[in-house]
């Protein structure tokens, strides 16, 4: 059971991860969003839905009942090649962290008692720049050409800047974590204002599958600061909606009293429904 907890925790923590660790290959992560009436699921990360060509919602994942979270992303400018979005996000981490507290695999976990609630907000500015061009598939774009594919670039390079602080709901301070992983994403919780900043590259990779590779840094105070990477294939040969998401997440943090690095595997399974396929059903005519 312990080691199921863990699991679900570095997959929240990953999907809350200033790169948003989350992440899948079409909308998270650029200044893009989801068509209207489009939706997205996944299990270890969020799934969305598109309010509008140019406002997407996103909430969930598998542990979301002991980690509520959600996001918000507005497209602000789009043209040919640049797209320019912003993205707020709130999450409460406190019954997730508390139950994974005391496991033996962490040496510097706070006992649960002393975990209280809290809740974290961070908004984020993110400047995305289209390269090539092509009518396949792809996560690029919700225009479609007749053929009923994808018209989008080949390639997307995202810069991403943005401020993260959290609350504790309490008279009791939120405890210092030096934990790989956990600690960048909890040391702003005393009401301290961090910052990051990332580089993300998005593109075809093979025929059937798409990249991500993203570079991240987070101030978090004088005393502590976080290098993370992340590497991610979207692979989706023979399947039209599902797609199988893999890959790896390395970290280096420095803490207040110690340095510490991560590495692990990321993996996902996500499924696209568009709004015209929903509509019309199993009987290819249009239900609502």
């Amino acid at each position: 059971m312990k080691k199921h907890l863990l699991f679900l925790a570095v997959m929240f923590l990953l999907s809350y991860l200033p790169s948003q660790a989350q992440r899948q290959l079409w909308t998270v992560g650029t200044a893009n969003t989801m068509s209207k009436g489009d939706i997205r699921l996944g299990i270890a990360q969020p799934s969305a839905y598109g309010l509008s060509n140019s406002l997407e919602l996103a909430a969930g994942g598998f542990y979301f009942p002991l980690a509520p979270n959600l996001a918000l992303k507005k497209q602000w400018l789009k043209t040919k090649n640049i797209s320019l979005a912003s993205r707020h996000a709130a999450t409460y981490p406190g019954p997730l962290l508390r139950s994974i507290s005391g496991m033996s695999y962490f040496n510097y976990f706070p006992d649960k008692n002393i975990i209280p609630d809290a809740l974290g907000v961070k908004s984020e500015i993110i400047l995305s720049l289209g390269f090539g061009y092509t009518t396949c598939p792809a996560f690029t774009s919700e225009t479609f050409n007749r053929n009923n594919t994808f018209k989008g670039h080949t390639g997307i390079l995202s810069f991403k800047l943005g401020a993260q602080t959290g609350f504790p709901l309490g008279d009791i301070p939120f405890p210092l974590i030096e934990e790989a992983v956990i600690h960048p994403q909890t040391a702003f919780f005393n009401e301290q204002i961090s910052a990051y900043a990332g580089i993300d590259w998005d593109g075809r990779l093979l025929k059937y599958s798409d990249i991500k590779v993203d570079l991240d840094y987070t101030y978090l105070n004088a005393d502590s600061w976080a290098l993370e990477h992340k590497t991610q294939v979207n692979w989706y040969h023979g399947w039209r909606y599902f797609h199988f998401l893999f890959g790896y997440y390395a970290s280096y943090v420095q803490g207040p009293t110690r340095s510490f690095f991560f590495i692990g595997p990321v993996i996902d399974f996500m499924w696209t429904l568009r709004k015209d396929k929903i509509q019309k059903g199993l009987f290819k005519e249009k239900m609502f």
